[in-house]
């Protein structure tokens, strides 16, 4: 009975974890895109995503079993830079 509450309460836990980081990717992907949309076809935007990227990994392996919100934060700019870098090279070669 406790290994199934356990098992419940961090399913719950992981839930609302992972719920947070979209809804932080979805808030800093329209404030990007709302803001900086025409310097998107820029190629500098690659680099600079791409280091983003890895940095919110370093970040996230040190952190991955403590949940806080910079953990949380540091997630959410990964899901929301991966997306970006995903975006940038679609409309770049869409383009150029």
């Amino acid at each position: 009975l406790f290994i199934l509450k356990h098992f419940i309460y961090i399913f719950i836990h992981e839930f609302i974890y992972l719920l947070l980081q979209f809804v932080f990717a979805y808030i800093i992907m329209h404030i990007y895109f709302h803001i900086s949309f025409p310097l998107l076809l820029n190629p500098v935007y690659i680099v600079i995503l791409t280091f983003m990227h890895v940095f919110c990994i370093r970040i996230f392996s040190y952190h991955y079993y403590d949940f806080t919100p910079s953990t949380s934060f540091s997630l959410s700019l990964l899901l929301a830079s991966h997306l970006l870098i995903k975006w940038q090279l679609f409309s770049y070669f869409i383009y150029f």
